[in-house]
């Protein structure tokens, strides 16, 4: 039965499925893919927040001037009804009415400001959290939004240089330490460049006694497996830009 090793444990006779995403080229070929879609994942992300911090501060400041004013109005109101209360009792005649209309009329309308003014408060506290949560969730979607372009701009290098997936496979060759007879499991469009190092990929590597190249619709362009008898790594474009998804809603959990 296979069984998937890291790359640090890759020993003779073991299988390695491997992508370009893991090879860094030398100054004079092409950059990273995997380290430049980082940082213009970062760079997405750090703009989005930005700009929804923005945002937020400005419908906290809406949300105080909102709570501003339903306090003046009530202020307002309250100013009338005390008026309109005194007005009662002295129409009565009567100190003992007068007494009691206003008690009664100050008892009332400090409820009523009580239970506005409490609606309000719980009103703005709602409209925070919601902003809150809807933060939350627009980060996680930036996140969302990175990968998928991170993704295209890989894959849109990887078809620029046909020698990426060659000098990829060279390194990860240096991992093996024993003569072994190698299979290389690739997309059927990189068959052909294979087939034409396939050769010098032997000589270079003393200890590697055979290479059989295998087409598989099942791979992606310049990704690659390299199987031996007993296990593999799987180091796929997938498999590095999903790690890099999770660390990334990793951090926006935890900030």
């Amino acid at each position: 039965m296979s069984n998937v090793i890291k790359s640090n444990q890759v020993k003779s006779g073991e299988k390695v499925k491997l992508d370009n995403s893991n090879f860094k080229l030398q100054k004079e070929e092409v950059e990273s893919p995997q380290s430049e879609e980082q940082e213009e994942a970062k760079q997405i992300i750090d703009r989005a927040e930005d700009k929804a911090d923005e945002i937020i501060a400005e419908a906290k400041e809406k949300a105080e001037e909102i709570k501003t004013e339903a306090q003046q109005e009530i202020e307002a109101e309250k100013e009338e009804i005390f008026a309109e209360a005194k007005e009662e009792g002295y129409q009565a005649g009567l100190a003992e009415g007068r007494e009691a209309g206003k008690k009664k009329g100050k008892a009332d309308i400090e409820e009523q400001f009580a239970n506005l003014l409490q609606n309000i408060e719980q009103e703005v506290n709602n409209f925070h959290q919601n902003i809150e949560e809807r933060k939350e969730n627009i980060k996680d979607d930036i996140v969302e939004l990175a990968i998928v372009i991170s993704e295209k701009i890989v894959a849109q290098k990887l078809k620029l240089d046909e020698t990426v997936l060659e000098n990829m496979i060279r390194k990860k060759l240096k991992l093996l330490e024993e003569g072994e007879n190698l299979k290389l499991r690739v997309n059927p469009n990189n068959l052909e460049l294979l087939q034409k190092v396939k050769e010098d990929l032997i000589m270079t590597n003393g200890y590697i006694e055979e290479i059989k190249i295998i087409g598989d619709e099942e791979i992606k362009d310049n990704g690659v497996i390299i199987e031996t008898d007993f296990g593999g790594l799987d180091a796929t474009v997938a498999t590095q830009l999903e790690k890099i998804k999770s660390e990334l809603l990793e951090v926006n959990q935890d900030g």
